[in-house]
């Protein structure tokens, strides 16, 4: 029968900093860094405004349809973003111009 082990008493404040010294690291390897060296790039400005009032447009319509296309619509929204801010300006455009389309303009 396997015997189980247990902590000295001596050893308990040296868990307790161990644990604390742990969390302390996994917090500041978590914590958002402020000064992120990612912007977003100046030629996604205006393609980002329309795309945004398309967006704005299907969540103030109410039918089924809309309803349907506002998951892709705003998964193609923050994709496009996404890719300005990494400065893959030719990807944000082919998810801009889908946006900006007639392809959520329906029943206008």
């Amino acid at each position: 029968m396997p015997q189980a082990r247990s902590l000295n008493p001596a050893q308990l404040p040296l868990l307790g900093i161990a644990t604390v010294l742990a969390l302390m690291l996994a917090v500041l390897t978590l914590w958002p860094r402020t000064g992120s060296s990612s912007s977003f790039d100046q030629r996604c400005e205006s393609w980002d405004a329309a795309a945004s009032a398309a967006v704005a447009g299907l969540v103030g319509d109410r039918s089924a349809l809309a309803e349907a296309h506002l998951g892709d619509a705003l998964f193609r929204l923050k994709r496009a973003r996404k890719h300005c801010r990494y400065g893959f300006v030719a990807l944000a455009r082919l998810d801009y111009d889908a946006l900006v389309g007639d392809r959520y303009n329906f029943g206008r």
